[in-house]
């Protein structure tokens, strides 16, 4: 498909099927947060900030993204 170089790298092709991929999913998880409104969203932030400070600050997720995927 050409999506990839002899080298493993991304094509042009392979960063903007990527790009695409991103975009959708994107779009997609968006639902759950516009269903939540902005006082939800809010409230949510206000529940989760402190335990999600301590996640974020045990290590025990990957530091490039939580799939643990580096760039591409």
């Amino acid at each position: 498909r050409g999506l990839l170089a002899a080298d493993g790298t991304a094509t042009e092709a392979g960063r903007e099927l990527r790009a695409e991929v991103e975009l959708r999913t994107d779009e997609q998880a968006a639902a759950p947060w516009r269903a939540l409104g902005e006082a939800g969203r809010e409230r949510l932030a206000e529940l989760l900030g402190e335990p999600w400070l301590e996640v974020i600050g045990s290590g025990l997720l990957p530091m490039e993204n939580t799939l643990g995927i580096g760039k591409v």
